[in-house]
């Protein structure tokens, strides 16, 4: 996966998953990305908001910049 960064909060089944969650009325198939305390949950968030950040100023340098190459 290209951008597994905008994914990590969400759940991704696969095709089989997601027709087994149709029948899962008691929603044991409901599971997400989990972190052991809070804080660790909040570091992780953290840094992957700084990355799309990073990410973004670098896109946009890459467009900007006369020869698409960051300095």
């Amino acid at each position: 996966m290209k951008n597994a960064r905008a994914t990590f909060l969400f759940a991704c089944p696969s095709p089989a998953a997601g027709m087994a969650r149709f029948f899962d009325f008691g929603g044991v198939f409901d599971s997400y990305n989990a972190s052991s305390t809070e804080v660790e949950a909040d570091a992780i968030a953290a840094h992957i908001d700084w990355a799309c950040t990073g990410d973004a100023i670098l896109s946009a340098l890459t467009k900007v910049l006369p020869d698409g190459q960051p300095r």
